[in-house]
């Protein structure tokens, strides 16, 4: 789609948009984002478990990750159809 009616206020926002279109599987960690006023998207890197060693963690870090996995647990919820 060209002209004004595929333009997008945020770019990271139009890769997400026409990669959901093409592919029959999305990303389910495909979405995006504005750091420091540069715009990105976001996706999984690489379809891997990890593990995060906490015990190992010192307690800002520990206070850090958990801020961050908050946040990323919040958006997930606020973007489902359905009541949590």
């Amino acid at each position: 789609v060209h002209g004004e009616s595929a333009w997008h206020a945020h770019q990271g926002q139009r890769v997400v948009e026409y990669q959901q279109a093409l592919q029959t599987v999305s990303d389910p960690l495909l979405g995006w984002t504005t750091v420091h006023g540069r715009q990105y998207y976001v996706r999984q890197f690489r379809n891997m478990k990890g593990t995060i060693p906490l015990d190992a963690m010192d307690p800002q870090a520990l206070i850090d990750y958990t801020g961050v996995v908050g946040q990323l647990l919040a958006k997930g919820h606020a973007r489902t159809s359905g009541a949590s």
